[in-house]
């Protein structure tokens, strides 16, 4: 639905009100006379009979009942988008304007605010931020899948939180706005979310820095590579948005896909929430903000990661859309543990076109064009060499990642992960590293920003001038960066000690869980019926009175007969079944006895056998004992003795077909 269809939606009933219940269609177009009838009067008693159910509720007083003042705002702006008058405010003397911009009903709408503030209005419906170990959870349970949807769902994730993005702008993320790095190739990617909600203008999208992280659940490139490569292998025809999974081709319909698997992990009995309240895909956009503010960053350079701009100042008109430093501060902070650099180790013998041929073959097949419009003969725009050689150092690194336990290790698929691993057994002597060490290390990274210049370099370096040319400002920054790593890098230690902690808690709670329903069940079995053997155990010496061999050691056992008998008061039809079949008490059951045995309860025993035969008849024809019982007893009523139905059933039996007519052969 377009957002032309939703306004016309929600002034739909506003009009019909306005005109005295006339209907108006889906596609109905308003004429200047029937909006010029609409007041802000009217417009007033229409919102406190929506919100109060009474047109003459006093909004000061009257705590609103149905809707919030969000919902009211978003009528008003629907309204407006069909008034005459759009952008006139209303003249109470003149009479005249656009009547949703008039003071009546900014009041209201006022008041309802102040009673929501003091918690009296309609409760919250908004979407809170996620806290950081609900993230964390979420990308650790989508990783363990280790399918197409736990890879594709981890990359989305991830690269919405980095770019403070909503889930619909990250569905529209295409591959021409995939691109290297260009200062500093080796160190990250960009990308560029042109037809994102608050995009307006063709400049205003900037061009964004994309880091790895030193914490696997946030670092972009190891996730967005596993997806890509994975993604180009299933899906190999053309599609220029990147997380078109399944062959999705559509972002509205990759959005909703999206959308439906989050909501199917919040579900998950899995994850499990840190605070009270409504979870969403806009929790993660929430979770990026606060996150890059709790990191120092300030309210415009978060509004610049965002792409929340204006007009209002004039500046916006003349700067640049594209700041380097301040969007790749943002960046860094939003990279748990710092943000780091792939490396790949000179030992291991493995090079960029290696890892293009074996790691990456997919993502970097095709051929890549910046403008397909100018190539209509380029089917598919596959991501650009450099981009491919970045991605790829951070799959290989997360390939390698074996550490038990690590739940990472899943998030790679298992055809590439065999792929990968193969062609590195075929390195030969050309690698020299010990088994089992990992091909590609994280070089933890400083980001400073020098005479409007973006500076990117390792932390830690091998001589003191570090590629930065020797300038101080530079060689301080990096210091303050190196700071801020061991802070962070003591932060993270103490965040896994709690979270392990709380992982002990939770598991502790399942086993108990589990222990009780296991004594549960063992209840269960232990009262239900059955035939047990009760004799005298002894232990004998050879083959005593057996007939066989004995075996050294071995301990046999001999048992008495069990006791021959009927119960004395059977106080259930089921439990005279039950002595049929398996005995009661330790005795045997009733239709294994003899005639010597019968014998010897004969009365008791014929009296209850026609009750046997006629249960044993309804078996055959397809009943379970529990049901004939039932039947049996509701046939004879409800409130019979036992004794006076088994005596009306041995009356019946002797007659032939006197039988009741629910127990009779031949309805059966």
């Amino acid at each position: 639905m377009g957002k032309v269809d939703a306004y016309h939606r929600v002034t739909v009933p506003m009009m019909s009100f306005v005109h005295d219940g006339r209907s108006f269609g889906p596609n109905h177009v308003w004429t200047n006379d029937e909006l010029l009838a609409v007041t802000p009067e009217i417009l007033v008693r229409y919102i406190k009979i929506k919100v109060y159910d009474c047109e003459n509720a006093q909004p000061d007083i009257d705590p609103p009942l149905h809707h919030r003042a969000s919902t009211i705002l978003f009528w008003k702006k629907a309204w407006s988008y069909f008034m005459l008058n759009q952008i006139t405010p209303w003249n109470e003397i003149a009479q005249v304007g656009n009547p949703t911009r008039s003071t009546a009903v900014n009041k209201i709408i006022k008041a309802i605010k102040k009673m929501e503030a003091a918690r009296l209005g309609r409760p919250s419906q908004a979407r809170r931020a996620f806290r950081p170990i609900e993230f964390e959870q979420i990308i650790e349970i989508l990783s363990a899948y280790g399918d197409e949807v736990g890879i594709w769902m981890a990359a989305y994730l991830a690269f919405q939180f980095s770019m403070i993005a909503r889930i619909d702008d990250t569905a529209k993320f295409r591959a021409p706005d995939l691109k290297p790095l260009e200062e500093f190739p080796f160190y990250g990617v960009t990308a560029k979310l042109c037809w994102s909600k608050n995009i307006l203008d063709a400049r205003d999208p900037p061009t964004q820095v994309l880091f790895g992280a030193e914490d696997w659940r946030y670092c972009v490139p190891s996730l967005l590579g596993s997806w890509l490569e994975l993604h180009f292998l299933l899906n190999p025809e053309a599609n220029e948005f990147l997380f078109g999974a399944f062959g999705l081709s559509d972002p509205i319909a990759i959005k909703s896909r999206a959308g439906y698997h989050l909501r199917k992990i919040f579900k998950d009995e899995e994850f499990v929430t840190e605070l009270l309240g409504e979870l969403g895909s806009h929790s993660i956009r929430k979770h990026g903000v606060t996150t890059a503010r709790k990191s120092g960053c300030s309210k415009d350079d978060v509004d610049f990661r965002g792409r929340w701009k204006n007009s209002r100042r004039q500046q916006d008109t003349y700067a640049d859309t594209t700041i380097p430093f301040v969007d790749a501060k943002v960046a860094s902070a939003l990279c748990k543990g710092g943000p780091v650099a792939h490396v790949v180790k000179e030992a291991s013998g493995i090079t960029d076109q290696w890892i293009l041929d074996y790691v990456v073959p997919n993502m970097r097949g095709g051929l890549y064009c910046p403008d397909p419009k100018n190539a209509p003969e380029v089917l598919a725009v596959a991501v650009p060499v450099q981009v491919c050689i970045v991605l790829g150092r951070a799959l290989l690194f997360k390939i390698f990642v074996s550490s038990p336990g690590d739940k990472q290790v899943g998030g790679v698929a298992p055809q590439i992960r065999a792929r990968v691993l193969d062609a590195y057994a075929c390195l030969g002597g050309r690698n020299t590293l010990s088994q089992g060490e990992n091909p590609v290390k994280k070089i933890p990274l400083g980001v400073v920003g020098v005479d409007s210049e973006l500076f990117i370099d390792e932390l830690i370096h091998d001589d003191g001038a570090g590629g930065t040319g020797g300038d101080m400002r530079v060689r301080t920054g990096m210091e303050r960066q190196e700071v801020r790593l061991l802070s962070s890098q003591v932060l993270h230690l103490r965040q896994e000690l709690r979270n392990a902690t709380c992982e002990h808690d939770r598991r502790y709670l399942l086993l108990r869980h589990e222990l009780s329903r296991i004594n549960k069940n063992v209840s269960r079995i232990a009262a239900a019926p059955a035939r047990r053997q009760v004799g005298n155990v002894q232990q004998l010496d050879g083959a005593e009175q057996t007939g066989g061999e004995s075996v050294p050691g071995a301990t046999q056992v001999r048992t008495e007969p069990t006791v021959v008998g009927l119960m004395s008061r059977p106080s259930t039809l089921h439990d005279l079944w039950t002595e049929w079949i398996l005995g009661t008490g330790g005795r045997r059951p009733a239709s294994s006895l003899n005639a010597n045995e019968r014998g010897s309860v004969k009365s008791a025993y014929s009296f209850r056998k026609p009750f046997w035969d006629k249960v044993d008849e309804m078996v055959r024809v397809g009943m379970s004992a529990q049901v004939a019982c039932d039947e049996i007893h509701r046939a004879y009523g409800q409130q019979t003795s036992i004794t006076n139905i088994l005596r009306n059933m041995r009356q019946d039996s002797k007659s032939g077909n006197s039988w009741p007519a629910a127990l009779r052969t031949d309805h059966l």
